[in-house]
Order: structure tokens, then C-alpha cells, then sequence
């Protein structure tokens, strides 16, 4: 069974007397109903549940009653968070439930306003004015059912083919979200009532709203441009003389109707004037007229003031503090409207009899653009005693008085550290720098600082002398002992005033490696050769040599990973040089090259691979037990020697290199024969029998087996 409000549908579920399906509207009343088999005592036990939680019934917006064999359950204005799984449990003589699922049917009408959006209720009023677009939204919340969505003006139905009302476009997201937009609203629809009809499975809803056609304000500007200073009126009108309007005029969000006036004009619409000076300020700004009792009615328009150029900055590029035959940009930036109309000019203040500013023309050592329009230079090239001084610029775009930037003054830097031409930064080689001082005080103190923290003062000398101008200066003398640590460092020579800082250069300190410190050979697939030389101030070269030659540029031979204080060789052909250290065993060398260092060099240290390292180890096993059986021989004969010299008899011993039970010939050794000499030819035998098992092992090696 099913509420005074709501939909059902029933269906049969086993084990329970009633199950339904409810559909209700939001903010509407609903009652479930539950219906059993027997009639309910009026001592029955009822107890209803929304997805297992139980309900307190006849408290705040729910309430039960009991009728017959029905047990009913109202909720008064319904929200989604009524909807769900409701049960309802009788207890009397026996048991018995029913189930139920609410759904909630959620409907709302939008007014669209840019980014935002705003809830309509059903009847109100929606203000807009004439050729305005509106874009009204119809949306439904939620609803399992199937849904559509259409639109009517008085309750006839529209479409974008209808053009009574000027073009309305359409744009619907399957059946729960349709938008309409009156592209251009004209007056025909004022008054009428626009409605949005929504229907979700058997239930409608809709919500109607009323259009009132507004018209705005119209927002007139002079004839004659805005010009700075210069009073002119903007004057203000609404197409509507039934009420008596109030108008606000802002420039920037900015209230200025203290300066306006209004009235009924000539036909009998509302009109304002607005009476302004203009800024310079203003320009781009701005200027809106509307209703002060309806901030949604205006209209705004940006306002284009002129005026004269006003200088904003004048400075030197990279100081007033000029280094002699340096370069100096002096820049002036200049604003005003229109801004291509500028005149730009530069002047200097002649400190003579005339003690006037004059103006700069364009000659080999003043050069004058303008970079942008905002923005001129003066360019100073090759900069002279003569050239220091004050500066100024002038400026104008036909608009009011030329502009002038405050003085800037070109002092030239009486201070710096000078050296010879040529003169190299060497590592241990001691260097001598000077540092002219043409302006200091008695009091002043020339000192000599390496990046401002260590004082190196102690290992200068200072003297007045006559310079080619025949002034006299101060020259220091620096007795530099360069080191590889002061390498990128500044050298600052200072006098102590504020004035005159000091001179400073970056140190380029030029120093060698201290050795190759590392070379290596790997006798794998790539057979690669890597050495790397130590740090050193340029970067020194490493080449490859092969018993004294080189071979950098062999065509097998390539220079990779070279970096700032590195140097790599490297070989990857199968048939480069590192091969043929197997076969002939050659002076592979990595060396460095460089004029102003000492050649240093180092031999390729092998890596070989396992394979070949155990027939290294097969190679000295063998040459150790040649050794050793060549030493056993020999002991052995000098003692049968000594023995047989003990008897006094003469020995036959088989001569070197024969076979014992072959036939050979013996020969006899005489009684007094000498052993040291038979010793020394015994260690020729051996050193055969060395040289005999080195062959095989190299014939091992190369066959592989």
C-alpha cells in the first residue's frame, strides 16, 4: 500500500507480507503503510526501522498510526537522507514484517550566472535586460527511474527551432540535466512564465519562474579624448522613467557619485552626469554606471586617458663609478599615452663659464636609442675623463611639458689593480700586481685581501708617483706567490673609503698534475685502455705512446669521457695494440703533453681475464718447477762430486740433454775438475731447460687447449 503522496509499486518477495517500492518528492509528506495478515490489538508491538536503525516514531517529523490490519508510518518533509531500506515488525499472537525502499525524487531549477549558480523557487522572479543572455538549468537530483526533461514559456512547449523569443539553444545530459540559453532576450518575453517539467518514472514535478525584462544603463563617453587635467562630462541613461532610479557611478570599485547629478531628460528618461578631472591614473581603468537600489543593472567601460610622459627611473649600467675606456649605458624610462609619440633627449652639465645643461648629439662616443618605447639609453663608449659628469633626460609626446629626470652623476673609478700585458698566473712562480690609487686621503690604508678574508697586505710595498698625466698617485706593489687554492678567487685591492672600494680581478691560476695517478688495461672483448691524469689548471692532454711513438691518432685508438680535470684514452678494436702485448709484450704508455709541465708517463697496468690469468699461473708453476729441478740436479752432482773427490776415482755422468738406457755416449769428468765451473755450465742446462718449458707453455697459451 502506499502514502497519500507517494508512487508504488508492488512486489511479492517470500517470506514477507508486503514488500513496495515508494517514490516521493523532496520536501514533501510521505506515508509507508505495512499490512498484515490479522487485525492489530491495540496492545500489538510495532516497530519501524530505516536500514536497521529504529525509528522513534511520533517525534519531530515522523508519526504512526493504526488501522485494520495496517500499521502506518508518515515522514513529513522528505530529504535524500530519508531515502532507503525501511521494515516494519509486528509482534502480537505471531510475527510478522514487511519491507519497503524509499525513493527520494530531487528537482531543482538554476539560475546561471557566469562561474555561478542560483537556486530558483517555484514562482519567482528572474530579472534580465534586453539582448542579456539567460541560461536557466533544470536538474534532477535523483531519481532510479527513467527520466526526461522539457521546457515551456505560458505552458506551451519551446525548442530550439522556435525564434518567437529570440535563438534559445539546448544542451541536456541524459535526462537529468538540461540547460536552456536565450542567446538575445528580446521584449516579447517579458512577463511570461518559463517553466521546467521533470518526470521521473510516474511522478512530475515542475517549477515555473516569471521573466521581467530590465532594461540597463547606458553608458555614453565624450566625443573629444580624455586628456590628464582636463574636465570633461560622461553622461549616464535608463530606458525607464516608471521608477525613480538612484545611480552610482565607480571608477576602479571606486565611489565617485559625490560628483555626479541626475534627472528626467527631455523624454522623460532618468539620466546622470558624471563631472571628472582625469588622471593619468585612470587610464585603463574602469568607469561603471548602475542602480544603486539594483547592482546587477550596470555597464562598464574602460577609459583611454591621455598624458604627458613622466619619467619613472634614470640609472647607470653597471655603476656611476666609471672604469677609464669602459662602456656605460645610462637608461631613462619614460611613460605616458599615447606612448609612440615620445621625444627623448639627453643632456649634460658643462661645469664652465656657461654652468648650463646642454644637449648631447650623436657622435662616436654617444650613441642614443630607444630600446622600447618605455625605454631609451645613452650609450657612453670608450669613456674618457672628459665624459664624467652629470646627466640628465628630457622627454615629451606633445601632451603637457617636457619631462626631466633627476641628475645622475658619472664619477670616473680612481682606483684599480693594474698588471702588465701577458702576465700569467703560474703555480709557485711569484707575480708582481699594482694597484693605482688616484684619490685618497691621507688617512686611507691600502690593503691587498683575497675574497675579502685573508690578508695578504704584509707582502706589499706603497709609494707616491708621477703618472703620464703628471698628477701623483699612489701605486701599492703586490709580491704575489700564486697557488692552485687561490685559483678562481678575487684578488681586491681596497683604500678603506666608501667612495672608492677597491679594485678587484678573478685569479686564474695555472698549475700542473702532480702525477698519472692511475692507468689500466683490460684484455676483455672491448680490450680497453683507461688512464686519468691529475688535477690541473687548463686541463692538461693525455696522448698514447707505443715504445716511444705515438699512436693517439691511430685509427684504433679513441678519446672518450674527456672532462674538466680528467683525460681518457681509450682502444675498442679487436686488432688495436693491447692485443699485440700478449704476443710481443710492448711499452703501452699513457703520458701527458704539455709545454709548461713535466712529461709525466705511465705504463698500462694489465687486467687480463680469468682465462687468461690461469695460464699465467700454469706459466709461473711451470717456470718455478724447472727452477727447482734444475736446483736439485745441481746440488746432487756437487755432492756426488764431493764424494767421489773423497775416493779419488773418476765419474761418468751422462752428458747434458741425453737419455739414460738409450746407447748414448758417456763422457768422464776428470778427477780435478773445477765445480764451480761445472756449476755455472749445470745453471746454462737449466736456464735451457727454463727457456724449453717457457716454449711449450706459450705454445699452450696460443693453442688454447
Amino acid at each position: 500500500m502506499v502514502g497519500a503522496n507517494g508512487s508504488t509499486e508492488e512486489k511479492k518477495s517470500e517470506g514477507l507480507a508486503v514488500k513496495e517500492s515508494v517514490t516521493a518528492n523532496i520536501g514533501e509528506d510521505v506515508t509507508l503503510s505495512c499490512t498484515v495478515s490479522f487485525h492489530l490489538l491495540s496492545d500489538a508491538h510495532i516497530a519501524w526501522k530505516l536500514e536497521d536503525i529504529v525509528i522513534h516514531v511520533n517525534e519531530g517529523r515522523y508519526s504512526m498510526n493504526v488501522k485494520d490490519k495496517s500499521a502506518y508510518l508518515t515522514v513529513s518533509s522528505v530529504t535524500f537522507r530519508d531515502r532507503g531500506n525501511y521494515t516494519c515488525e509486528v509482534r502480537q499472537s505471531s510475527v510478522s514484517s514487511c519491507q519497503l525502499y524509499l525513493s527520494v525524487f530531487g528537482f531543482t531549477v538554476w539560475l546561471l550566472e557566469g562561474e555561478q549558480k542560483n537556486a530558483l523557487l517555484n514562482g519567482s522572479d528572474v530579472y534580465l535586460s534586453l539582448s542579456t543572455p539567460l541560461s536557466l538549468m533544470c536538474q534532477i537530483d535523483e531519481c532510479s527511474k527513467n527520466t526526461s526533461l522539457s521546457w515551456y514559456i505560458d505552458n506551451q512547449h519551446i525548442s530550439s527551432n522556435d525564434f518567437r523569443y529570440g535563438p534559445i539553444w539546448f544542451e541536456n545530459e541524459n535526462g537529468v540535466k538540461s540547460t536552456a540559453t536565450f542567446e538575445s532576450p528580446t521584449a516579447t518575453l517579458k512577463g511570461k512564465f518559463i517553466k521546467c517539467r521533470a518526470v521521473c518514472g510516474f511522478q512530475a514535478r515542475e517549477v515555473s519562474v516569471r521573466l521581467d525584462i530590465q532594461s540597463r544603463p547606458i553608458l555614453m563617453m565624450p566625443d573629444r579624448p580624455l586628456i590628464e587635467s582636463q574636465p570633461v562630462s560622461i553622461s549616464c541613461t535608463l530606458n525607464d522613467s516608471l521608477k525613480d532610479y538612484v545611480f552610482r557611478w565607480t571608477i576602479t570599485d571606486k565611489d565617485v557619485t559625490v560628483n555626479a547629478t541626475q534627472k528626467l531628460n527631455k523624454v522623460g528618461l532618468w539620466m546622470s552626469t558624471l563631472s571628472l578631472w582625469p588622471l593619468k591614473e585612470h587610464n585603463e581603468k574602469p568607469i561603471s554606471c548602475g542602480l544603486g537600489n539594483d547592482p546587477s543593472r550596470f555597464e562598464s567601460l574602460q577609459m583611454n586617458v591621455l598624458y604627458g610622459a613622466v619619467i619613472s627611473n634614470i640609472e647607470v649600467w653597471p655603476s656611476t663609478l666609471v672604469d677609464e675606456n669602459s662602456d656605460v649605458n645610462v637608461t631613462c624610462d619614460v611613460k605616458s599615452n599615447p606612448i609612440h609619440e615620445n621625444v627623448v633627449q639627453w643632456e649634460r652639465f658643462v661645469n664652465g663659464h656657461s654652468k648650463k645643461w646642454i644637449r648631447i648629439r650623436e657622435r662616436t662616443v654617444l650613441e642614443m636609442k630607444g630600446t622600447t618605447w618605455y625605454q631609451w639609453v645613452l650609450q657612453l663608449v670608450n669613456v674618457k675623463r672628459g665624459h664624467v659628469g652629470f646627466y640628465r633626460c628630457t622627454a615629451t609626446n606633445g601632451i603637457g611639458r617636457f619631462a626631466e629626470s633627476d641628475p645622475v652623476n658619472l664619477q670616473l673609478n680612481e682606483m684599480g689593480i693594474c698588471f702588465d700585458n701577458g702576465i700569467e698566473f703560474v703555480e709557485n712562480e711569484r707575480t708582481t700586481i699594482r694597484c693605482l690609487i688616484k684619490r685618497r686621503t691621507q688617512m686611507s690604508v691600502i690593503r691587498w685581501l683575497i675574497n675579502n678574508e685573508e690578508d695578504v697586505t704584509r707582502n706589499s710595498t706603497s709609494k707616491d708617483i708621477i703618472d703620464d698625466s703628471g698628477r701623483t698617485v699612489t701605486e701599492s706593489r703586490l709580491q704575489f706567490h700564486p697557488l692552485r687554492k687561490y685559483n678562481g678567487k678575487r684578488l681586491t685591492c681596497t683604500s678603506g673609503t666608501e667612495e672608492y672600494s677597491g679594485g678587484t680581478i678573478v685569479l686564474n691560476v695555472s698549475y700542473c698534475p702532480d702525477q698519472v695517478i692511475f692507468t689500466q688495461c683490460d684484455y676483455t672483448d672491448e680490450n680497453i685502455l683507461t688512464c686519468e691524469s691529475g688535477m690541473s689548471n687548463p686541463p692538461i692532454d693525455l696522448r698514447l705512446e707505443l715504445d716511444g711513438i705515438d699512436v693517439s691518432n691511430d685509427v684504433h685508438v679513441t678519446k672518450v669521457n674527456r672532462s674538466k680535470y680528467t683525460g681518457y684514452i681509450s682502444s675498442v678494436s679487436a686488432t688495436t695494440y693491447l692485443n699485440d702485448i700478449r704476443e710481443a709484450s710492448p711499452n703501452i704508455t699513457c703520458c701527458s703533453t704539455t709545454n709548461r709541465c713535466t712529461k709525466l708517463c705511465d705504463v698500462c697496468i694489465s687486467m687480463g681475464t680469468k682465462h687468461q690469468a690461469s695460464f699465467s699461473f700454469m706459466l709461473g708453476a711451470l717456470s718455478t718447477a724447472a727452477f727447482l729441478l734444475a736446483a736439485l740436479v745441481i746440488l746432487f752432482r756437487l755432492y756426488y762430486l764431493h764424494r767421489q773427490n773423497l775416493r779419488g776415482d773418476a765419474v761418468e755422468l751422462p752428458e747434458c740433454g741425453s737419455s739414460r738406457g738409450t746407447g748414448a755416449e758417456n763422457r768422464t769428468l776428470h778427477p780435478h775438475i773445477n765445480a764451480q765451473d761445472y756449476a755455472n755450465s749445470s745453471s746454462s742446462s737449466s736456464e735451457a731447460i727454463y727457456e724449453h718449458m717457457k716454449d711449450r707453455t706459450t705454445y699452450v697459451n696460443e693453442s688454447g687447449t
